[in-house]
């Protein structure tokens, strides 16, 4: 059986804002624009792929989601 695996990137956001040492507006509107692209591009799957039982919570690029529609597992955890 096929398995995806799961990687991911992130940022926290402007968590530090409130101690003086902010994140500039070019990093913010940079951030805003990637969460909307990823959106463009993806579907919101449960981590284990679209027929596992749990939640969607993970985002699949279409190459990922074509995999999962034919038979692939996900893996729950990045490497």
């Amino acid at each position: 059986m096929r398995t995806i695996g799961l990687s991911s990137f992130e940022w926290i956001g402007n968590h530090y804002r409130v101690i003086g040492i902010g994140a500039t507006m070019q990093t913010e509107k940079f951030w805003k624009m990637l969460r909307q692209w990823v959106k463009k591009q993806t579907s919101k799957v449960p981590r284990g792929g679209p027929r596992h039982p749990t939640p969607p919570e993970i985002w699949a690029f279409r190459g990922a989601f074509n995999m999962f529609e034919n038979g692939a597992q996900g893996e729950n955890n990045p490497f």
